[in-house]
């Protein structure tokens, strides 16, 4: 996998919390598996506010190979910076599901997900996630289902 990032912000310090950023991609074929290659872009930019408050948008857009779940998606959410930054966030999403990797005729996914990342520590956060998926096409004879999951992340 290639790739190539050109982003932009404030100031060095300030790169956590504002950002627009450019991502570049392409996979080479995977023949023992199955996949061809792919290439597309990702453009994600957030802002946060001196309230605390964080809205956020991702764009992306594929040639449907490569095995990516979409060709087309866009991402648009809110989150909330607490004082101990812990992060509340609430997102809807919207996705044309790849026919390359799921088959044709599908339905457009839509994403309905919020989180909670707790700061543990400087080094330490739990991040439990939930989300509402309208049309899954990993799962096409389902109209919606619920995806749930726990992230821990440690930095040494």
């Amino acid at each position: 996998m290639n790739h190539v990032e050109i982003g932009w912000t404030p100031s060095f310090e300030n790169r956590r919390n504002s950002k627009v950023q450019l991502t570049y991609w392409e996979k080479d074929e995977r023949p023992e598996a199955g996949v061809s290659s792919g290439d597309g872009w990702l453009l994600t930019a957030h802002h946060k506010f001196d309230n605390g408050v964080l809205p956020f948008i991702r764009i992306g857009h594929s040639d449907g190979g490569a095995g990516v779940p979409a060709e087309e998606a866009v991402t648009l959410g809110l989150g909330y910076d607490r004082p101990r930054h812990d992060l509340f966030s609430v997102a809807l999403g919207w996705a044309e599901p790849s026919e390359e990797t799921f088959g044709p005729d599908l339905d457009d996914e839509f994403v309905l997900e919020t989180s909670w990342k707790f700061q543990m520590s400087p080094n330490a956060s739990i991040l439990p996630n939930i989300q509402y998926i309208r049309n899954p096409a990993s799962n096409p004879g389902e109209d919606s289902t619920w995806v749930a999951s726990l992230r821990v992340r440690w930095d040494i």
